[in-house]
């Protein structure tokens, strides 16, 4: 059984330390968002909260207090974010509540609008505007039209020339995204406080510059830039980009400290059957609870794909796929057929080595849809049978991804601040191994009571599925297992491999490199279940570094000053509010020690 953990906390409000505990911290990210964090406190002059600055920034850090080292390493970063509201009021039960909502830092590209950079159109319709009203960090003048008078707005011109400079798809979000410090006064100085764009982790991907040709990559990106409204937000707009060429963002609340920096915000490859990091291994024994679900109906049996228009001298004609495997063959002989009254809507799958094409036990269940853009832009250029070659698969793949979808795992834990949302993961029983995504993370952590964690896990299979042919937009770097390993490294620290790697604890080497996945995880069960002591084994093998107190501080360049941090990301001009806060909670600790 797992170790519950007693926990001490300390809250900083632009840097000043609240003299008491929080009721609660509660702590959420889910897939491709930013994260959520609710803190609890005692109440105190409701005065106080009209005096609260919008975006008043707040950190937490815990540290175990089983660990008899008490220092600023002991410390480990729970979350930072900026106070978006409150909630203050009276429970049923007569008890005054005050509950800080908190946004991940990452909340500036979650809450900006593109038109903050591209203007409304609007305010030039007319000869009487000022166009001085629009101006960048630089004191010009923002022009609405680019230097040769068309209609392109200038991010999504200064896009086209970011595209020009740059193919390797995380390098150029990195410079998108450094890119508004130039046009945004407020987030440039937010980024000098904050160093959001530093916290960006990414590797290099390895094959999208040969894949995909600058032009094409530049199209398919300012043409999702040019379908959303000025309205539109900015993190949605680069989230869309992502994801047309199979990539996501992912913020992470309990951020890694390596090489001497936070790695906190995530550019990553969608790959869903990647083998999981270390810190997303879930044994059994350290599980309170634990549920796996599926749902028959929702997996469909066939798919059918349909491309984006190709040119022809006669016009613009549609390729149509299907899969499985032998859907596409029945396809194709009936296509080439003479009698054209055959079709294939009536055909019954009934394969045996694939359960959920079983179409004669739970009838037909088919998936329509329709190819990305850089599916048809990116892949075989005049090589025609290459190409087909390689839409046969990528349909195959969106079948099986489908498939595998709703297959969703949920598991309660004492704490855990290992596990890392956007990953995959797996969960080790004696009995069954469930490999998954991890799209949801949440801790909740109260001053009375055990802290727990509650992970779920979708896309859950209990096969290997790393081998099958995946979109070309995948990086090279999740599925080669040894440069797998350094990818997590860079990511989670040194050593902190996938499960293919040795199973190891300390020093000490155990078994050999799997291909795989099964056979890792079956590895690490017989090593973990043969281990006199369980416990801690599972700590040692799933163990991440989180960033300590001192890590962050010197990272964010504050500096301590009498139990307090000034400079850095903490504005002296608002450190009046947290210390007003910090007296009147100091107040109500001594009343209720009376």
């Amino acid at each position: 059984m797992s170790r519950t953990r007693g926990l001490g906390f300390r809250v900083y409000l632009e840097g000043v330390l609240l003299p008491v505990q929080p009721r609660s911290v509660i702590v959420g990210s889910s897939y491709g968002g930013p994260a959520q964090v609710a803190i609890a406190l005692p109440p105190f002059q409701h005065t106080i909260l009209l005096s609260l600055k919008p975006r008043t920034h707040a950190v937490v850090f815990w540290r175990d207090l089983d660990n008899p080292v008490v220092d600023d390493t002991s410390w480990r970063l729970l979350a930072e974010g900026e106070i978006t509201g409150y909630r203050h009021g009276k429970s049923a039960a007569g008890n005054l509540y005050i509950d800080m909502v908190v946004e991940t830092i990452d909340n500036h590209w979650a809450s900006t609008y593109a038109m903050t950079f591209t203007s409304a159109t609007t305010l030039f319709s007319s000869a009487g505007s000022d166009n001085r009203l629009v101006f960048g960090t630089q004191g010009r003048v923002t022009q609405v039209i680019d230097t040769e008078k068309r209609a392109p707005l200038p991010i999504e011109t200064d896009i086209q020339s970011l595209v020009k400079k740059q193919v390797n798809v995380p390098e150029l979000f990195v410079e998108l995204l450094r890119y508004v410090r130039t046009v945004s006064e407020f987030f440039k100085t937010t980024d000098d406080r904050l160093h959001i764009v530093d916290r960006l982790a990414f590797v290099p991907d390895d094959e999208i510059g040969v894949l995909v040709e600058k032009k094409k990559l530049q199209t398919i990106l300012n043409k999702t830039f040019s379908e959303y409204p000025e309205d539109g937000r900015l993190l949605t707009i680069l989230k869309a980009m992502l994801a047309n060429v199979s990539y996501v963002y992912q913020s992470v609340p309990l951020p890694s400290f390596v090489n001497g920096g936070l790695k906190q915000f995530f550019l990553v490859p969608e790959v869903p059957f990647a083998a999981p990091p270390r810190c997303n291994v879930f044994f059994s024994g350290n599980v309170s609870h634990w549920e796996f679900g599926r749902s028959f109906l929702t997996e469909p049996t066939r798919a059918r794909f349909t491309s984006s228009p190709l040119s022809d001298e006669g016009g613009q004609f549609f390729e149509t796929f299907f899969a499985p495997t032998q859907m596409q063959a029945l396809a194709e002989r009936i296509l080439a057929a003479t009698e054209q009254q055959k079709t294939i809507d009536g055909i019954i799958l009934g394969n045996e080595a694939a359960p959920e094409s079983r179409e004669n036990e739970k009838g037909v269940i088919p998936m329509i849809n329709q190819f990305h853009a850089f599916d048809t832009l990116s892949i075989g250029g005049d090589d025609v049978a290459a190409r087909r070659k390689y839409l046969c698969g990528l349909v195959e793949f969106e079948l099986i991804l489908a498939q595998h979808r709703t297959r969703e795992m949920t598991m309660v834990m004492p704490y855990n601040p290992n596990a890392v949302v956007g990953m995959t993961g797996v969960f080790i029983d004696e009995s069954a191994i469930i490999f998954g995504r991890v799209v949801s993370v949440r801790h909740t952590l109260a001053a009375e009571g055990s802290p727990e964690t509650q992970v779920q896990m979708d896309h859950c299979r209990e096969e290997d599925l790393a081998d099958l042919t995946s979109p070309v937009w995948k990086n090279v770097r999740f599925t080669n297992a040894e440069k797998l390993d350094a990818t997590y490294e860079s990511f989670f620290g040194q050593g902190h491999a996938s499960i293919l790697a040795p199973t190891s604890v300390g020093s000490a080497a155990l078994g050999t490199r799997n291909s795989s996945q099964i056979a890792a995880a079956r590895e690490v069960r017989k090593t973990y279940l043969r281990s006199p002591d369980q416990l801690r084994f599972s700590e040692e093998y799933c163990a991440r570094h989180v960033a300590t107190l001192r890590e962050f501080m010197a990272f964010v360049g504050a500096n301590s000053e009498g139990g307090n941090f000034t400079g850095g990301p903490f504005r002296a001009e608002w450190a009046n509010v947290g210390k007003q806060i910090a007296e009147a909670l100091s107040v109500h600790a001594q009343d209720v020690s009376r």
